[in-house]
């Protein structure tokens, strides 16, 4: 998963507040719904969105093989 979301940078669906008499307000007065969002953005960074909800990093992106490997040899 981190592999997948390490490039990605989303764009935001849906941004608060929005809506009928909400049409003035600046993307500096917004924030996206997504976790990992940050205030005036309209994008979210993949790596942020990933650590924030499943507290991986990409430096995990391994941690999975090393569980696999074994020494034949013993």
């Amino acid at each position: 998963m981190v592999n997948e979301f390490h490039t990605l940078d989303g764009i935001c669906s849906s941004l608060v507040p929005s809506g009928p008499g909400y049409e003035g307000i600046s993307l500096a007065n917004q924030v996206c719904t997504v976790v990992g969002s940050l205030p005036g953005q309209d994008r979210v960074d993949g790596n942020r969105f990933v650590n924030l909800s499943f507290q991986y990093s990409y430096s995990h992106l391994w941690m999975v093989s090393w569980f696999g490997v074994r020494d034949v040899n013993v």
